[in-house]
């Protein structure tokens, strides 16, 4: 795919900030707080009806191989940008603070990306010191990583955070799929997206498990979990091909978000979504043991709580049978899904919503990939802030998954159906889920 800019001084705009660029001196290294900042090379000059320039030669090798950067002799932190191939090369290769140096299916998520995007995940926006470069540049670049996608799925990249300010493809570029709910869309476009866990970005891990969750919501609600005997691990290919973390009951293993203003959700209602495998036996464990606990906020004999169990049993001296549950207190009816069988392993989008409804009542329903599969309605409404409280992410006091999480999103409020629409149909598509 190339996105090609129309004849309009921006193209002069793309010029001037790659020379800026060239300008910029390389104090560190992509992995550190001052990513991307180059030296040397000639800035690439495009004429009124020029295409994008090859970003590898006119971009990386031209300006962030200078001495002491990119180059291909010593590479500051082993990362080289001027030899040949750089594309080949860096697909899906994780940058140490997390996320891919460069993904074809979200370029704008792309770690080569975000350090030259307003706002980087880490450190400091490059070029250091210099002009950054504008959206028709910045389309650019997220053009040519969509252009690394196999020819056969590159009609459908689309990637909402990158397209050029102004104007738009001309004739000879190809059509993109605006309709794509994968890359027109991310959890970023609801307004009251408080939490954000993808497994795909913002991993952290101490050998070989996961010491820390960046959000990529803007509410840096990260998880973290300190003790090596309770870190998740990471499944490089689960759901989609795509990573998860995968979490152990013999092990506990959880992370801790901290508690935060946007994790207290009030009388406001809200929602949670999470794409997971629970492969948690159920037969004999009865309640507390076969329960799988995904995402919860709670205090030990307190009245109130946040639980989204994907374990839950029919009754006090019954078997678990694999249905999911969503409750917000003790003594509340909460709602369990009418049926069970979702701890065989696959892959699902669950989601419950919690909303407020007349005469202040409270209306909880449950959905499987998008259909809805339990809702019922409650007299009075429970406040849910829970301060002080931290929120859970695959276990809560003994009540552990056994199983994959690729995603989990939180929304402060209850979405509308549509906005709920959007984001369940966002992780279906993405991880290549059957509604």
């Amino acid at each position: 795919m190339l996105l090609r800019i129309p004849p309009h001084p921006v193209s002069r705009s793309f010029a001037l900030g790659v020379t800026a660029l060239a300008l910029a001196g390389c104090p560190g290294s992509l992995d550190a707080s001052f990513d991307i900042a180059d030296g040397g090379g000639a800035g690439a000059v495009l004429g009124a009806n020029a295409a994008c320039p090859d970003i590898p030669s006119t971009v990386f090798a031209a300006t962030c191989s200078g001495a002491g950067c990119h180059g291909a002799t010593s590479p500051a932190n082993g990362l080289d940008l001027a030899s040949p191939n750089v594309g080949a090369r860096l697909i899906g290769k994780a940058s140490s603070m997390g996320g891919a140096l460069l993904d074809p299916a979200f370029p704008s998520r792309s770690v080569l990306y975000t350090k030259l995007a307003a706002s980087p995940p880490f450190g400091a926006r490059m070029p250091l010191g210099s002009a950054p470069l504008d959206d028709a540049a910045l389309a650019c670049v997220s053009a040519w990583v969509a252009s690394l996608a196999p020819p056969s799925v590159q009609s459908g990249v689309v990637d909402s955070g990158a397209m050029p300010a102004q104007g738009a493809p001309d004739a000879g570029a190809q059509a993109m799929d605006s309709a794509s709910p994968t890359h027109s869309f991310s959890p970023r476009d609801l307004p009251s997206t408080v939490l954000w866990l993808d497994a795909a970005q913002g991993v952290t891990t101490s050998g070989t498990r996961v010491s820390g969750w960046r959000d990529q919501s803007q509410m840096h609600n990260d998880g973290a979990q300190g003790s090596d005997g309770n870190r998740p691990s990471v499944a490089a290919a689960a759901a989609g091909g795509l990573p998860a973390l995968r979490f152990e009951e013999s092990r506990e293993t959880f992370l801790s978000i901290p508690d935060s203003d946007s994790l207290r959700w009030g009388l406001g209602g809200f929602a949670v979504s999470v794409v997971a495998a629970n492969r948690k036996a159920t037969a004999g464990r009865r309640h507390g043991g076969g329960v799988s606990t995904v995402f919860a906020k709670q205090k030990l004999g307190a009245s109130t709580e946040i639980t989204l169990h994907l374990n839950w049993f029919t009754g006090e001296s019954t078997d678990d049978d694999g249905k999911i549950h969503m409750g917000i207190g003790e003594g509340n009816p909460g709602q369990q899904s009418a049926s069970g069988g979702y701890n065989d392993g696959t892959p699902r989008v669950y989601t419950a919503r919690v909303a407020p409804s007349g005469g202040g009542g409270t209306d909880y329903q449950l959905f499987v990939n998008g259909k809805p599969v339990g809702s019922t309605h409650a007299n009075g409404a429970v406040d849910v802030s829970i301060p002080g409280s931290v929120v859970r992410i695959g276990s809560t006091y003994g009540q552990s998954v056994e199983g994959d999480v690729s995603e989990v999103v939180a929304i402060k409020g209850a979405p509308s159906d549509d906005d709920l629409a959007k984001l369940n149909g966002y992780l279906i598509a993405k991880y290549g889920i059957k509604p």
